[in-house]
C-alpha cells in the first residue's frame, strides 16, 4: 500500500493552497493504476491556537467532498480519516493531490503534514 506525504509550510491565516508531495516538489501524483484512497491523515507541527484548517483530497484538480479531515478546537494537532470500499476511488492516469484549507488560522508558523494511504491494483 503506498503512502503518499505531503507538506505545506507555515500555514497561511485564510487561504486555499495546494501542499507539496514529498520528496518529488510536486502538487499531484500519476496514479499508475486502478485503487482507492484509504485513509487521509493530518497533523500540524505545532498546535492550532485559533481557527480552523481542512485537508481536502484532490483528484485531477478537484477538491473531493469524502474524506475530508479538520483541525479545529476539537483536534488541535492531529487529526483523521478512513474510507469505505468506494468512498474515493481512482483509474490509472488520474491525479491525486491534497489540499488545505485555512480559516482564521494561527499560529503561522505551523507546518501541515497529509499523507494518503492508497490500495492500488484494484
Amino acid at each position: 500500500m503506498p503512502r503518499l506525504h505531503f507538506l505545506k509550510e507555515n500555514l497561511p491565516g485564510t487561504a486555499t493552497s495546494a501542499m507539496t508531495l514529498l520528496p518529488y516538489g510536486t502538487n499531484e501524483y500519476y496514479a499508475q493504476r486502478a485503487g482507492r484512497v484509504k485513509a487521509l491523515t493530518a497533523f500540524l507541527t505545532e498546535a492550532r491556537s485559533a481557527g480552523t484548517a481542512t485537508f481536502k483530497i484532490t483528484k485531477n484538480g478537484v477538491a473531493q467532498t469524502v474524506l475530508n479531515t479538520t483541525i479545529d478546537g476539537n483536534a488541535v494537532q492531529y487529526d483523521e480519516a478512513f474510507g469505505d470500499q468506494d468512498d474515493l476511488t481512482y483509474q490509472a492516469g488520474d491525479r491525486l493531490g491534497l489540499q488545505v484549507v485555512t480559516s482564521s488560522f494561527t499560529p503561522t508558523t505551523s507546518d501541515a503534514i497529509g499523507i494518503l494511504e492508497l490500495d492500488e491494483g484494484l
